[in-house]
């Protein structure tokens, strides 16, 4: 399909000026929509990459207490070796590191999805934004070539 766009009423006679002055509106109208589509989208990938930044910290967090529990692990694996310790001392330990494997697990759950999620809307939004990007050098090449009397 072949789309023929005229803007000069005096280069074409039979088009009236309406036509030319509405083409020239549209065209107008759909660049300062395009710039601030890209605006908002610019503003929601900030937002985004603040959540997955976010996200990221809570995972060296998470990291960390997993590091934290495997120290109460082999602490606990200790106590079990040792002769002399207490049977409840064994108990509460055991039961304590239970406690925190369960808690850890709940967290990752947590988190995993929810970063996974926001890096594939921040891919997406980045595919959005590059073809705006794209459609306002169009419009301000359409544009250029209307002001030459390209069309």
């Amino acid at each position: 399909m072949t789309i023929v766009c005229f803007t000069s009423a005096e280069k074409h006679p039979f088009l009236p000026a309406v036509i030319t002055q509405g083409f020239d509106k549209l065209v107008d109208d759909l660049g300062r929509t395009l710039k601030e589509s890209l605006k908002a989208e610019g503003k929601n990938i900030f937002n985004y990459k603040e959540r997955i930044d976010r996200g990221d910290r809570e995972k060296i967090y998470l990291a960390a207490a997993l590091n934290g529990y495997q120290l109460q692990l082999s602490t606990y694996g200790n106590l079990l070796l040792s002769a002399g310790v207490d049977i409840s001392t064994l108990q509460k330990t055991r039961s304590e590191i239970k406690s925190s494997l369960i808690e850890i697990q709940k967290m990752f759950d947590e988190i995993s999805p929810a970063n996974e999620t926001l890096t594939l809307e921040r891919k997406n939004l980045e595919q959005q934004k590059q073809l705006v990007i794209k459609q306002i050098s169009e419009l301000s090449k359409l544009n250029t070539d209307k002001n030459k009397g390209a069309f």
